[in-house]
């Protein structure tokens, strides 16, 4: 399992200087600097880092 901050750096490995063209927001980019320090997040909180990371993966 990782943790919510892995699986920021990985969305943002993946999108630095490009975020636009994955179709992330200026929001959406604040979320995930938002929830990389915590150690769990709410169902909300997943739900939408679930949906930006399959924005980014696919």
């Amino acid at each position: 399992m990782t943790t919510p901050r892995q699986r920021v750096e990985r969305i943002h490995e993946e999108i630095e200087g490009v975020a636009s063209q994955y179709g992330v927001t200026s929001w959406e980019r604040n979320f995930l600097e938002s929830v990389s320090e915590r150690a769990t997040l709410s169902e909300k909180q997943e739900e939408i880092l679930s949906r930006i990371e399959a924005k980014v993966f696919g």
